[in-house]
């Protein structure tokens, strides 16, 4: 192969690279264009009125008919493109009128869905005679306890609706006779907090109900860091742990009496060892 050729053929390989470079960078920018700005990725569609070939050159709603694209049935032109003003939140009813964000756009009126006897949650969803939309919601406003007599207008938990007004406050039955009606909810008094032996009796921070009766765990010998749990005879309570005070030097004779260094702990009482001796685990021993 001559030089001349060569150099021909390395200009065309080239050139041809440039070319599928371009038309893949042009693809590439027309996507992000369409994801950018919410267009669909054929973004030079034809307008009404504009020349066609066939009806996929024109926009969404439109034909192309004669040459021209054209609004298909039921659509209205806008500016150039086709939409169905009766159902569209954006041009409803009018080109120039948006339905605001909570509105649809039913039979060419912006209508708030949660509140309308004709559209109740939907479009073309009427409620029945004598019901009323409520938040969406067709009921009947004469007995149901969540909206009795207006939308919102809640009885109470054990209230009925009776001709749209709230009536009385049924006495609460507990299924388990272990547990007593306390306002709205079944309680155990011997237990509960909130109520510890009779409603609405609380006891203080730090301490439990135990057995109908509010208890200090940390220093209670029948219920010692936990309610039941007792200690032994002689021994005492102390920061919730049951403890031997007679001859314990950290607790002696009671909770948190301390021994010194020169002390042991005897019968509940702290003595000092002699001239010379040292504790050793809890007796008086020679160094």
């Amino acid at each position: 192969m001559d030089s001349s050729r060569f150099d021909t053929l390395t200009r065309s390989l080239t050139t041809s690279r440039r070319g599928t470079l371009g038309a893949l960078l042009g693809g590439a920018l027309e996507l992000l264009l369409a994801g950018r700005f919410g267009e669909p990725a054929l973004v030079d569609c034809k307008k009404v009125n504009q020349n066609c070939d066939r009806s996929s050159d024109c926009c969404d709603g439109a034909k192309c008919q004669g040459g021209k694209c054209k609004c298909k049935g039921g659509h209205d032109n806008c500016d150039g493109k086709c939409f169905k003003l009766d159902s569209e939140e954006k041009h409803c009813g009018n080109c120039d009128i948006a339905c605001a964000a909570s509105e649809a756009c039913c039979s060419g009126v912006c209508t708030d869905l949660t509140d309308d006897e004709d559209n109740c949650g939907a479009c073309a969803a009427p409620c029945a005679t004598g019901e009323t939309c409520c938040n969406a919601g067709c009921t009947d406003l004469e007995n149901d306890h969540d909206n009795c007599g207006a939308c919102g207008a809640r009885c109470e938990l054990f209230a009925t609706c009776e001709e749209g007004t709230c009536h009385g406050n049924l006495e609460l039955q507990c299924l388990d006779p272990a547990l007593t009606p306390c306002g709205d909810e079944c309680v155990d008094l011997q237990s509960d907090r909130q109520h510890c032996g009779g409603c609405d009796r609380g006891c203080e921070p730090g301490t439990r109900c135990c057995d109908g009766a509010c208890v200090d765990v940390s220093a209670n010998a029948d219920h010692c860091g936990a309610c039941g749990q007792s200690c032994a005879v002689g021994a005492r309570c102390c920061d919730g742990i049951c403890t031997e005070v007679e001859s314990n030097r950290d607790n002696c004779g009671r909770c948190g009496r301390v021994c010194d260094n020169t002390s042991i702990c005897t019968e509940g009482t702290c003595i000092s060892c002699p001239p010379g001796r040292i504790v050793c685990d809890n007796v008086c021993c020679f160094p």
